[in-house]
């Protein structure tokens, strides 16, 4: 099975992939090359079966107290901003049915 150990080199995160072989390849990419590769990895996962465990039992991979912001787009969706370091900032938007479950789940 082959290994990947990511670390960085002045402004670039760099990956490098051993096969089984013992030859190596690296890969040097820019914040925003890594970020998006972890998305496409994520988008990756997504299409595997759904694994039948509720959200709040599984074991996170990241937890950690965001920076929040919230706010109302022009079409009248909430915007709800998170950043939790090292990631990227995430905009959630809400509709009404949205926001009217969040406030009621929030409310138990």
């Amino acid at each position: 099975m082959p290994t990947i150990s990511i670390g960085t080199a002045a402004s670039a995160v760099v990956m490098e992939i051993e096969d089984d072989k013992e030859q190596r390849s690296q890969i040097s990419m820019s914040r925003r090359a890594a970020t998006q590769l972890a998305l496409e990895l994520l988008s990756a996962l997504e299409k595997l079966p759904p694994e039948e465990n509720d959200t709040l039992d599984e074991q996170p991979v990241f937890q950690g107290y965001p920076e929040c912001q919230t706010g109302i787009t022009e079409s009248g969706a909430i915007l709800v901003g998170l950043r939790l370091r090292p990631l990227p900032t995430m905009h959630f938007l809400l509709d009404d049915e949205a926001d009217l479950n969040l406030r009621a789940k929030l409310q138990k």
